[in-house]
């Protein structure tokens, strides 16, 4: 027995019908980076994906919807900046040619708790998506909060996602909690594009031999059960790490920066595909 009522379960098998905002952004491509565990580096990726895009000459723009933990600004090395309002419209800090709007700006201070329910998470998505100077572009990078919660359902609902990224580290409870997203997507009718995966691996410093962090038949496993492709797996990189510290992610050298490249001709894909249409 399904733990939703039968209407509701009905209603969620057939693909969500979502009415935009009249002020959307008009971006091509709408990405968002999910998972529902926190702490496997969704922010990382969605910065990173967001870098390589730009780097490749295409407009983009990042949104920054983790209500509950807003790391972004701190990648790009825009902490402490406050987005000027324009004819009632909040206009994004510029992190480097990217298109920034993260919760982190509101924040008096970068430590302060935000404490809300769903509504008014609800009420800030609703603003970050219709009352925000974003113009036109290519790309948005949606990074979100953990879990399948209140800031996914209205995301789906306020914004006509072209797809989403899952991302997870190879751990067994990983994979069961990213589970629920992925079911939770699919039940949206979102296209999920794959999977990456993120301190898949080490590599030793003197023989170069590649080192799991985790049972890697477990990623196959997961892969083929829920028929999603792994579209790159990530190791454990400690400069990855201190760059993202300083502030330094627009910065990645070549090495740093060509996984994210990789992971961006997959939502090129889906620009191609739009262009067509």
């Amino acid at each position: 027995m399904g733990i939703l009522p039968k209407d509701l379960e009905a209603k969620l098998k057939g693909k969500r019908v979502v009415k935009p905002l009249p002020d959307e952004p008009k971006y091509k491509v709408k990405v968002a980076v999910v998972s529902g565990k926190g702490g496997v580096g969704k922010s990382t990726i969605a910065t990173g994906l967001a870098v390589a895009l730009k780097d490749k000459g295409y407009k983009v723009a990042l949104m920054d919807a983790d209500v509950y933990g807003p790391n972004v600004p701190t990648l790009l090395g825009v902490t402490n900046q406050h987005p000027e309002v324009r004819n009632e419209k909040m206009i994004p800090i510029d992190a480097n040619g990217i298109k920034l709007m993260s919760v982190g700006f509101l924040l008096e201070q970068s430590d302060t708790p935000l404490l809300w329910r769903g509504p008014l998470v609800h009420k800030l998505l609703e603003d970050f998506i219709g009352k925000v100077e974003w113009g036109e572009g290519d790309f948005l990078i949606i990074d979100t909060p953990p879990g399948t919660g209140d800031a996914h359902l209205s995301l789906t609902k306020l914004l006509k996602l072209s797809g989403v990224i899952v991302v997870t580290t190879p751990q067994t409870l990983a994979l069961e909690d990213v589970a629920k997203t992925i079911r939770a997507y699919s039940r949206f009718g979102v296209n999920i594009l794959g999977l990456v995966i993120n301190e898949s691996y080490v590599t030793c410093p003197r023989c170069g031999e590649r080192i799991p962090l985790s049972d890697e038949s477990s990623v196959e496993f997961f892969s083929r059960q829920y028929g999603l492709p792994i579209l790159i797996e990530l190791p454990l990189i400690r400069e990855l790490t201190v760059m993202g510290g300083k502030g330094k992610f627009a910065e990645l050298p070549e090495g740093l920066i060509d996984p994210f490249k990789e992971l961006s001709k997959y939502v090129e894909e889906l620009l191609k595909e739009e262009n067509q249409e």
